[in-house]
């Protein structure tokens, strides 16, 4: 009998052993598998972030497929190469508000190109180790990058103590070296960027980066807003602003400065102090002339024929016909001013840069820009469009809007 008791206990542990293998295998299969899918979802989010970098890194030059599958498939995902199949690369814009992503045409819409880039990694059936004893066999891994080319650190227009559009405005950018602003030549790059507060009432499109700084926001009061880059605060990162109006006021071409279209001296008496008004025009030839004020009003206007430097010690008040730069080049107009105010009208185009880190720029009437802008603080009266030329923004500050950024 005692035999035969003992040989029932020993069966009774059988069933046992089998079940506490049953669950030591499961945890295994927990242990071992669950760390096998957490290491292949980390590669291939490496992945898809690498591809969607250095796709969006050719989104303007007809390479950002290629290159977002040339790296994409650099990269193992469980010690197997990422193969072609396994990318989907699909090229967008970007809403930075929403933070949500377009599918568009390669070529954009409306003659404005696109700015960022999706690719969504993923491996089907990937072989699990222990898990089949549970009944998986297989698994399968997404993971999905979103980057936006030309965001990260603004490259367009500042207003370093605050921003306030009232109206319907828009800005985006473009290369002048290229051709004129135009389809083919229209870029997502009209970054706005401030210190402090951003500030839109009225229809507001910004085809580029929202920055404002650490503390403040970016504030949407009007009817309809939207902003394809990054929309975030920033570390006020301003651009070097370095201004000899001393070397100015001694160095200067104000000798070359002739009469008015009507036969009249432009300083009235004053010197230094710039007026025009009525329909009178100043054409100015090539050159770097100082001011210790202008003022535009009526009609009047300057005309700008070449390369002309402005420095205006004082304020500026740009009105009436404004500065009308026949060679539609903004590089050929940059105007430096000190004062506390600055008053911009351009119904003609303004084509330039206006710096003026201690202003209030305001942007009267129906404004149509092209350049950049640098001012304490930027307002605009009415509607107002402007577009950024980059090249202009490198070459003033030495800033340039190519760098790709993951927004998602």
């Amino acid at each position: 009998m005692l035999c035969v008791q003992g040989s029932l206990r020993r069966g009774a542990v059988i069933p046992l052993v089998a079940v506490s293998l049953v669950v030591l295998i499961s945890f295994g299969a927990l242990a071992i598998d669950v760390g096998l899918i957490c290491l292949a979802i980390t590669e291939m989010q490496r992945t898809a972030d690498a591809s969607a970098l250095a796709g969006a890194s050719g989104l303007w030059e007809s390479a950002a497929r290629p290159r977002a599958h040339e790296v994409g498939l650099l990269n193992p995902v469980n010690n197997q190469p990422v193969q072609p199949g396994e990318l989907t690369v699909t090229i967008g814009n970007w809403d930075g508000l929403r933070r949500s992503f377009s599918p568009t045409p390669d070529a954009g819409i409306g003659g404005v190109l696109p700015n960022a880039i999706r690719v969504v990694g993923t491996r089907q059936d990937m072989p699990l180790y222990l898990a089949p004893v549970m009944g998986h066999r297989f698994t399968d891994v997404r993971r999905a990058a979103t980057a936006v080319a030309g965001g990260g650190r603004c490259a367009g227009i500042w207003g370093i103590e605050g921003v306030r559009f009232n109206g319907d405005v828009m800005t985006d950018s473009y290369l002048s070296s290229i051709s004129v602003y135009g389809p083919g030549n229209v870029y997502p790059n009209g970054d706005v960027c401030s210190c402090r507060n951003i500030v839109g009432n009225g229809s507001i499109s910004i085809r580029g980066d929202a920055m404002y700084g650490q503390g403040y926001d970016f504030i949407t009061a009007g009817t309809a807003y939207e902003v394809t880059g990054v929309v975030k605060a920033q570390g006020c990162d301003l651009p070097p602003i370095d201004i000899d109006y001393d070397w100015a006021a001694m160095e200067n071409d104000n000798t070359l400065i002739p009469l008015t279209a009507e036969g009249r001296s432009p300083f009235q008496g004053q010197s230094y102090n710039l007026s025009l008004i009525g329909n009178d025009y100043l054409t100015l030839p090539p050159g770097t002339f100082y001011f210790t004020s202008v003022k535009l009003g009526g009609q009047a206007y300057i005309e700008i024929t070449g390369p002309t430097t402005l420095y205006i010690n004082g304020d500026a008040t740009l009105l009436g016909g404004g500065v009308v730069n026949v060679t539609q080049d903004p590089h050929n107009l940059i105007i430096y001013a000190s004062g506390p105010n600055a008053k911009l009208a351009g119904t003609a185009g303004f084509y330039g840069a206006l710096v003026a880190p201690t202003a209030t720029v305001t942007l009267s009437g129906t404004f149509d820009g092209y350049g950049t802008l640098l001012c304490r603080i930027l307002e605009s009266q009415g509607d107002a469009q402007f577009h950024v030329d980059e090249e202009l923004v490198f070459e003033l500050f030495g800033i340039k809007a190519i760098a790709p950024v993951l927004v998602e």
